[in-house]
C-alpha cells in the first residue's frame, strides 16, 4: 500500500499490503469485542487459522482478558504449527488448544471468531443451544455465494452489526437471510452507532450478539497512517530517497 500526505500528494510510506489487511481487519473485530462481548467473556473460538486468525486472537487478547483459546481447521494438521507462532505473543496463563469440532469450540466458546473463509456452506452449527449467549464475528463471506454464519443463528439476533451498510450488497450472510425473510433490513444496523453512543447494547440471559465485517479501504488508509507515524516516533523502517 502507498500512503500519500493528504495536502501535496508527497508518497509517505510504502507498507506490506498483507500484513496491513491482517492488522486492521483484527482491530476492528477487537473493538467488535470490546462493545459487542460480554465484559466477563474469558473464552474465545477462532474458526480458520490462517494469517488472519493470529491477528484476530492477539486483538481479542488486548479486548477482553481471555483465559482459553479454542482452535479448528479444515486442515487439523496445520493447527500445532499455529500454536507454536502464537504463543509467545500472547501471556502464558491463556490455554490454547484444538477443538475436537466446530460443535465443541461453539460450545466452549464466549466469543466465536470467524475467520477468512470463502466456504460456500455455512460453518457454524445450526444449533440455537450451540450459539446462545455468544458474540460471533464474521469477517469471511466477501462475496454473494459465501455462507458461515448458519440459519439458526439468525433466529435468536435482534440486530446485526456491520462495519459498512454496503455489506448487505456483498456476503451471503446477509443477502441470503434477507432474501429468505430470515432477518429484515432494519435489523442490520451500521456498527458506528454502537461506538458512538447512539445505540446501547445489553447482556441479557441467552442474548445472542452479531459483527458481520466485509472491510473497506478506509480502514487500511486509517491503520497506514497510524503506523506510519508510529514508525516515525519509534525510529523503525526504511528511509528512501526518491
Amino acid at each position: 500500500m502507498l500512503l500519500n500526505d493528504n495536502q501535496t500528494g508527497e508518497m509517505l510510506a510504502i507498507l506490506d499490503g498483507t500484513t496491513l489487511t491482517a492488522l486492521r481487519t483484527g482491530a476492528a473485530s477487537g473493538v467488535a469485542i470490546r462493545y459487542l462481548s460480554n465484559p466477563r467473556a474469558t473464552s474465545a473460538g477462532l474458526i480458520g487459522t490462517g494469517t488472519q486468525g493470529k491477528y484476530q486472537l492477539l486483538v481479542a487478547c488486548e479486548a477482553r482478558n481471555l483465559t482459553d483459546i479454542y482452535l479448528f481447521n479444515r486442515t487439523a494438521a496445520k493447527i500445532p504449527a499455529f500454536i507454536e507462532e502464537l504463543r509467545p505473543l500472547l501471556p502464558g496463563n491463556i490455554n490454547i488448544r484444538a477443538a475436537a469440532d466446530i460443535r465443541e469450540l461453539a460450545a466452549l466458546s464466549d466469543i466465536i471468531i470467524i475467520t477468512a473463509t470463502t466456504s460456500q456452506e455455512p460453518l457454524l452449527p445450526d444449533d440455537e443451544k450451540l450459539l446462545k449467549n455468544k458474540l460471533v464475528i464474521g469477517i469471511g463471506s466477501y462475496k454473494p455465494n459465501m455462507h458461515e454464519f448458519s440459519p439458526a443463528l439468525y433466529s435468536l439476533i435482534a440486530k446485526i452489526y456491520v462495519d459498512t451498510m454496503d455489506a448487505i450488497r456483498e456476503t451471503g450472510d446477509l443477502i441470503t437471510p434477507l432474501n429468505n425473510r430470515w432477518i429484515e433490513h432494519e435489523q442490520i444496523r451500521p456498527f458506528a452507532k454502537i461506538v458512538c453512543g447512539k445505540e446501547q447494547v445489553t447482556f441479557a440471559k441467552d442474548e445472542t450478539h452479531v459483527f458481520k465485517s466485509v472491510g473497506m479501504a478506509l480502514f487500511d488508509l486509517f491503520t497506514a497512517r497510524l503506523i506510519f507515524n508510529k514508525a516515525k516516533q519509534l525510529g523503525l523502517g526504511q528511509s528512501v530517497r526518491m
